[in-house]
């Protein structure tokens, strides 16, 4: 036989060795634990079905969501002011609901203002359209009125906003 065929023989015969020879493993302690311990999901708190559900003024249209996950939509409602009133005079909205509320005017310059939950629209023209976003989070009625002083019935430019439950 050739020298370089036993060669050859000799180092396939020591890499087949080397590979098969068994493997020293690290004590269990030396490996790193790389597991993740998730906690299992906890269930929904009380009340959380509740929070966030919205309607519209008129319509009661979110009644039937019940998914809870999804933020509620915003309740869509316009607002048109003029010499010396709110149409619609009264809105109704739900406790803890975006509102998001279009306001223009009919006639002169006008503005919105609910004190009470500290929203304001600034000066709005005919013409010219304000959106006001706001969220109600407790129920009651509240009081909203024209801040622009817009003539002799101007006092008396006053609407209500329900919040309810």
């Amino acid at each position: 036989m050739r020298p370089t065929v036993i060669v050859a023989l000799l180092a396939l015969a020591i890499l087949t060795m080397a590979c098969a020879a068994p493997t020293e493993q690290a004590p269990a302690s030396d490996v790193p634990d790389e597991r993740i311990d998730a906690e299992p999901p906890s269930p929904e708190g009380p009340g959380q079905e509740d929070t966030g559900d919205g309607d519209v003024t008129v319509d009661d249209a979110q009644d039937d969501a019940d998914d809870t996950t999804t933020p509620p939509e915003p309740q869509q409602v316009t607002l048109v002011a003029y010499r010396w009133g709110w149409e619609p005079s009264t809105i109704t909205v739900r406790k803890g609901t975006p509102v998001v509320l279009t306001v223009t005017s009919r006639d002169g310059t006008h503005g919105l203002s609910i004190p009470d939950l500290g929203v304001s629209s600034g000066d709005f023209s005919p013409g010219e359209t304000k959106i006001v976003e706001f969220t109600p989070e407790q129920e009651g009625e509240y009081q909203f009125s024209c801040n622009v002083y817009c003539g002799e019935g101007h006092g008396g430019m006053r609407g209500t906003l329900v919040v309810t439950g």
